[in-house]
């Protein structure tokens, strides 16, 4: 049964979930060689003691990072000699 919120309800929880499931697959794909990030292990609590992802978890890993390294790195050639800055939209949803 639906329950009405209450003044203590944490919204932001199953978001802070999933970011810290992506960052601790992140760590496993590092931990495994497939990527390179000496600061994952900082954001991750407890990071030793975390044990390694299935490999399917670590390829899928690998492969949303080369992509979007690939589409920015794309992006950085088009925009050619002039300094660019990436900025996340809903970020500024926020600040307006």
């Amino acid at each position: 049964m639906f329950e009405l919120p209450t003044k203590t309800a944490d919204f932001d929880a199953p978001i802070r979930a999933t970011d810290n499931d992506a960052a601790t697959a992140r760590l496993s794909a590092v931990q495994k060689g497939y990527l390179n990030d000496p600061y994952i292990a900082a954001l991750v609590p407890s990071a030793h003691l975390r044990q390694p992802r299935p490999p399917l978890i670590n390829i899928g890993t690998y492969l949303r990072a080369r992509g979007i390294d690939h589409l920015l790195d794309g992006w950085f050639c088009l925009s050619g000699e002039r300094k660019v800055q990436i900025v996340h939209q809903e970020k500024l949803k926020i600040l307006f």
